[in-house]
């Protein structure tokens, strides 16, 4: 009696074993599952920085596209020595005050670009 319970005891603790390094197992795929999903939100959340980014910049540039063309207008309007526009002077120095402005938000989101790829 005493060897049967003795081999028994000897499977039980095989069998702990085994199933503690199953569990373990299955623990560390968990693990590296849930990490593996965080870094996909990581990348993705990433992703869309980027692209919201790459969106306003095309954006500003394309006003500041616009708006200089219309002080290279306001110019030669100037120039011309129209009649037509009276407050041609006063609206060529605030496209001025607009274009250095879109200038200057160009430049800090190229910075921002350029500081979050080296992160």
């Amino acid at each position: 009696m005493c060897k049967g319970k003795t081999g028994n005891r000897k499977r039980r603790k095989t069998s702990n074993t085994d199933t503690l390094a199953s569990l373990a197992k299955s623990v560390a795929q968990i693990v590296a599952h849930d990490q593996s999903d965080a870094e996909t939100w990581k990348q993705r959340a990433l992703l869309l920085r980027d692209q919201r980014m790459a969106h306003r910049l095309e954006m500003l540039t394309n006003v500041l596209n616009r708006t200089r063309d219309e002080e290279r207008r306001l110019v030669q309007s100037s120039r011309d020595g129209c009649e037509e526009d009276e407050n041609a002077d006063l609206m060529l120095q605030q496209t001025i005050k607009k274009t250095k402005l879109l200038t200057a938000q160009i430049n800090d989101l190229e910075l921002e670009i350029i500081n979050a790829g080296e992160i």
